[in-house]
C-alpha cells in the first residue's frame, strides 16, 4: 500500500451535531494525498451512524468499545497510521479547503519546522463567525516566548513531523486536557514551530467548551504541563515565576477544588 503524504487524526465522541461537517470539510480538502484516521471513542449518540454512510476509501473508522477519552483515542489512531506528517482535527472545527495543502507545502520547505499551526477564527453553535481574526504568534521566537505563559496553537490547526511525535513518544496519556498543550512544550523544548498567518480553521465555540468545570479541568492539566517540563529540566528555572503566577491567580481562586488533585504530587 502506498503510504500517504499525510495522516489526519480525528477522535469523536457525541458529535452528531457537528461531525459531518468536520468530515466534510477534510474530505473537500485541495490536497488528496492523506488518509483520514477518525476514532469513535465509544459515542451513545448518532455518530457511529453518520460515519458510516461515508464511503471515502481515505477514510478508517476506529471504533472503541469503551470510552477512553480524547488522549489515549488520538495515540491510538496515531499508532496505525502511515503518512510523514501527522495532522488533528477536531469534530466539531471546519478546515479551511486549502489548510492540508498550505501546511505541506510549507513543512517540505522549511525542514527546521517540526511543529505547525495556523491562525483561526471562532465560530458559534450556529456556525457564525463571533470575533474577528484572532492571531497566534507566528515565528519560532514568538512562539518560544509565550510557550510556558499560553497554549500558541489551536489543537485542530496541528501538524508534527512523525519522526518528531515518535520522538517524543506520543500524548502523555495521563493528561485527560491539554495533552497538546503538554506535547507542545516538549517538542518546544528541542526544536522550532510556527504559525502559518492565514486563517485555514473555523474553531467552533460552543456551551461545553465555555463551561466553568472544563476551564478548571483545562487550567490544572495546563499547570500540571508546566510543572513536568520544569521537573524534567526542559526549559529554564526563571519560568517558575509564572508558574507561581498561574498558582496565586488559578489555584487560590478555586483552591478547594484543586486541594483534592492527587495528579499534583508527581510534579512539585
Amino acid at each position: 500500500m502506498d503510504i500517504p503524504t499525510v495522516s489526519i487524526i480525528m477522535s469523536v465522541y457525541n458529535g452528531a451535531k457537528y461531525v459531518r461537517k468536520a468530515v466534510n470539510s477534510v474530505l473537500n480538502q485541495t490536497f488528496t494525498d492523506f488518509e483520514f484516521i477518525i476514532v469513535n471513542d465509544a459515542s451513545t449518540d448518532d455518530t457511529g451512524e453518520i460515519l458510516k454512510q461515508y464511503g471515502d476509501n481515505r477514510i478508517t473508522i476506529i471504533n472503541n468499545s469503551e470510552n477512553i477519552g480524547l488522549t489515549k483515542s488520538l495515540n491510538k489512531g496515531i499508532q496505525i497510521s502511515k503518512g510523514k506528517y501527522i495532522a488533528r482535527m477536531d469534530a466539531d472545527d471546519i478546515a479551511m479547503p486549502e489548510r492540508i495543502e498550505k501546511q505541506v507545502q510549507f513543512m517540505e520547505k522549511n525542514e527546521n519546522i517540526a511543529i505547525l499551526g495556523t491562525d483561526y477564527y471562532p465560530i458559534d453553535e450556529l456556525g457564525r463567525r463571533t470575533h474577528a481574526k484572532l492571531k497566534r504568534p507566528h515565528t519560532t521566537e514568538e512562539i518560544k516566548k509565550s510557550i510556558f505563559l499560553f497554549n500558541p496553537f489551536i489543537h485542530s490547526t496541528l501538524m508534527i513531523r512523525r519522526w518528531v511525535f515518535e520522538e517524543m513518544g506520543g500524548y502523555d496519556e495521563r493528561f485527560e486536557l491539554a495533552q497538546d498543550y503538554e506535547l507542545s512544550l516538549r517538542i518546544l523544548s528541542k526544536h522550532e514551530g510556527y504559525n502559518l498567518p492565514e486563517e485555514l480553521l473555523a474553531f467552533r465555540i460552543d456551551k461545553e467548551k465555555l463551561n466553568i468545570q472544563r476551564r478548571r479541568e483545562q487550567i490544572y492539566f495546563a499547570i500540571l504541563a508546566r510543572l513536568k517540563v520544569l521537573k524534567n529540566g526542559l526549559y529554564p528555572s526563571k519560568n517558575y515565576i509564572f508558574l507561581m503566577k498561574d498558582f496565586i491567580k488559578y489555584i487560590f481562586p478555586y483552591y478547594s477544588y484543586f486541594k483534592g488533585k492527587s495528579k499534583l504530587k508527581p510534579f512539585i
